[in-house]
Formats: structure tokens, C-alpha cells, sequence
């Protein structure tokens, strides 16, 4: 359900114990080198060749596991001072990449974020969850199944809270899909 590696199929303890909002959850890789160098290299210098490779991956990945592919496509959205600040938005370069090998639709519209919340690097697993609580809103059309695109999953709170904003607006199955998993803060 968040896509924390696991020895056996199942459901890990952290989310026996609070449930996503999410479905399931896939990552295509562990966030380590060279991923992880990858990775920084397209989020802050917006290399369009990492963003490619690391598409590819997600792909790749996602055609090996078999993972059942949702009505559309959807991406993590920064909040508009992010974006301006960075000037692009790496989850949506990947899910546009992404929707155009799985010859899914991309949908661009009805999902914000309606706070500037602080940068998620260096918190606690509990202190990402309260910076991420009600930062997200979606107002979209009825879908039976979209797929949540991240960069990197590490707390899953970001994609849980924009999973739950996606559900209450009616979407009625919510899957993340990110390129890698982080190792989960304590």
C-alpha cells in the first residue's frame, strides 16, 4: 500500500496500523546511487535527460510488475511559489513522459496544492504527516481510477494527502506510482 519493500507480499505494519488514503503504491527503485544522484540532478537543474531516464525506469518497472493501469494519469502538483521558484515540477515532467508510453491521458487541472508547505527534507515521519495535513484540494470530473505520480515516496505523506484530496472528490480508486522509495524516517 506504500510501497515499502517487504520480504513476503502484504501489507507492512505501518500500514496495518494508519491506512493510506491510497489504494497501492509502486516504486520502480530504492532511492540510493545512483538513483538518487539521478534524481537531485533533474529536480534542481532540471536535466530533461535524467527526467527521461528516470520515465523510463518508472515504465520499465511498472510493464515488469504487471501493475494494472488506471482511466488517467495525475502528478503530485507544487504549489505555485514552488513552481515559480524551481521553475517546473518533476512529477509532472515524469507522469507526461509516462502518459505518453502508456498512450494514457494526462489530466492537468483539479488537483492543487492550497498550501506552501515548508520542504519535507530533514522532517520526522510524524512532522511530514502535519505538514502535509489539508495541503491538498481536488475538484475534478467522476474517474474510476487515476494514478497519483510522485518523484520519490519516502513517509508517503505528500501522496497520502493528495490521494485523500483525489478520493473525497470522488475518485474511487487512487493508485502512486513514483519512480523511487526512500527509506522510511522514524
Amino acid at each position: 500500500m506504500c510501497a515499502e519493500p517487504l520480504i513476503e507480499p502484504g501489507i507492512c505494519g505501518r500500514c496495518q496500523q494508519r491506512r493510506p488514503a491510497q489504494r497501492d503504491a509502486f516504486a520502480a527503485l530504492a532511492y540510493q546511487a545512483p538513483v538518487a544522484q539521478l534524481m537531485t540532478r533533474f529536480k534542481y537543474t532540471a536535466d530533461p535527460v535524467c527526467g527521461e531516464a528516470l520515465t523510463a525506469l518508472l515504465s520499465i518497472g511498472l510493464a515488469r510488475s504487471g501493475t494494472p493501469l488506471p482511466e488517467a494519469l495525475i502528478a503530485v502538483p507544487l504549489h505555485r511559489n514552488r513552481l515559480r521558484l524551481r521553475g517546473f515540477n518533476p512529477a509532472h515532467d515524469i507522469a507526461r513522459g509516462l502518459a505518453r508510453r502508456l498512450d494514457l491521458p494526462l489530466v492537468t487541472e483539479g488537483l492543487q496544492r492550497r498550501r506552501d508547505t515548508p520542504a519535507q527534507v530533514g522532517l520526522s515521519a510524524e512532522d511530514r504527516r502535519r505538514n502535509m495535513r489539508r495541503a491538498f484540494v481536488a475538484q475534478l470530473p467522476a474517474y474510476r481510477s487515476l494514478a497519483l505520480v510522485d518523484d520519490v515516496l519516502t513517509t508517503g505523506s505528500t501522496a497520502g494527502d493528495a490521494a485523500r484530496a483525489l478520493s473525497d472528490a470522488g475518485v474511487e480508486r487512487v493508485s502512486v506510482w513514483a519512480v523511487a522509495r526512500a527509506r522510511h524516517p522514524a
